[in-house]
């Protein structure tokens, strides 16, 4: 379910809005978060709980259902890619944050 809300949040955030389907009324769209709504928490389609289905959770049964489907053995080469990603990801990521810091700190402008 986590993984769907943030699915729904990216969709939001990269198209404007996500979608989601209430019984007896219908899809109803949702829009993107605002900055009072991230920094509370409260950035869900399901707050109102009355959605029963999202555009993130069809999105993410679609990419994660067929891994589900066959046995460890067989989704070898999709975790190796996945552990790749994960240390790319990481990498990126203590690039962004730590190397400006370094430099700000020895910067050889006097």
């Amino acid at each position: 379910i986590t993984t769907a809300q943030a699915t729904d949040g990216l969709i939001a955030t990269t198209i404007g809005n996500s979608w989601g389907y209430i019984p007896f009324q219908g899809i109803k769209t949702w829009p993107a978060c605002t900055s009072f709504e991230k920094q509370t928490m409260m950035c869900t389609p399901f707050n109102e709980s009355q959605y029963v289905l999202s555009a993130g959770y069809i999105l993410c049964l679609v990419t994660l259902l067929p891994l589900g489907l066959v046995s460890l053995e067989e989704n070898m080469l999709a975790q190796k890619i996945s552990f790749i990603m994960l240390i790319l990801i990481c990498l990126e990521f203590m690039f962004i944050e730590f190397v400006p810091r370094i430099y700000h700190h020895h910067s050889f402008i006097t």
